[in-house]
């Protein structure tokens, strides 16, 4: 209850513009009560990736946009256009608010949608953690899963992109054991643009939905990627053989 009132408060003072905060040297409003949800130095692998890739007016896809931090780093960053998407109904809430409070509403696009394979529906599984952390189209009981789900709308990267009309020049995937799904609904745009690629890895939820670690890798390499963990490439038998959440960064060979 108190903390309620004190972020009632913070809404109030700040005329619901949001709290300006510092993450890996950019500046950002976070709405009031989640304004110290990041830590200073969140994901600084990432953000370095893409300051060191981005291009003037690149469209991006950020798929699993949670509260819409990234997507307003990529935006302000690279000036450009992007397609965010976040199915969760509690986050989209927080996400809509970062992205107005930032004034990125005419290039951030907000989402409400799912990405796997192939365009449908699909249930939604929801992690009872505050924030969404965790909310998947896998449902796995080693995560804590609850019963808890709803059906969202899904499209698939090639689908959307077709849509669309855009060539994509940057995906991030953070897509909670959906993974290969999304790379191989994606098979086009990444053939056709060639786009670098931030992608989280989350062995456990793969391994749930019968998918592997082997698949991805093979995958990648059809595609022709490199892949690179903390700036050095990585080899089959390490990416292969992780067991806990790893982010890599996919650049075409």
């Amino acid at each position: 209850m108190i903390k309620k009132v004190y972020y009632a408060l913070l809404d109030f003072i700040t005329f619901g513009k949001g709290i300006p905060v510092v993450i890996n040297n950019f500046k950002v409003r976070l709405p009031a009560r989640y304004y110290k949800y990041f830590p200073k130095n969140y994901e600084e692998e990432n953000f370095s990736f893409f300051k060191e890739h981005a291009r003037p007016g690149m469209t991006t896809l950020d798929i699993g946009a949670h509260f819409g931090l990234f997507a307003v780093f990529f935006q302000k960053i690279s000036n450009g256009i992007v397609y965010a998407f976040e199915p969760t109904r509690e986050t989209l809430k927080v996400f809509r608010e970062t992205v107005d409070i930032n004034k990125c509403n005419e290039k951030v696009h907000v989402v409400d949608m799912a990405v796997d394979k192939e365009p449908g529906t699909a249930n939604f599984f929801i992690h009872p953690t505050v924030g969404g952390r965790g909310n998947t189209l896998v449902k796995d009981a080693k995560l804590g899963m609850t019963s808890s789900s709803y059906e969202v709308k899904v499209t698939s990267v090639d689908a959307f992109a077709k849509e669309k009309g855009i060539k994509v020049d940057c995906i991030k995937i953070d897509a909670e054991g959906a993974e290969l799904g999304v790379l191989k609904g994606a098979t086009n745009t990444i053939r056709r643009g060639r786009p670098i690629i931030l992608l989280s890895i989350h062995p456990e939820p793969i391994q749930s939905r019968g998918d592997s670690l082997g698949e991805i890798w093979d995958l990648l390499e059809e595609y022709g990627y490199r892949v690179l963990l903390d700036g050095r490439e990585m080899n089959k038998s390490d990416f292969c053989n992780a067991t806990n959440l790893f982010d890599v960064h996919l650049v075409p060979r």
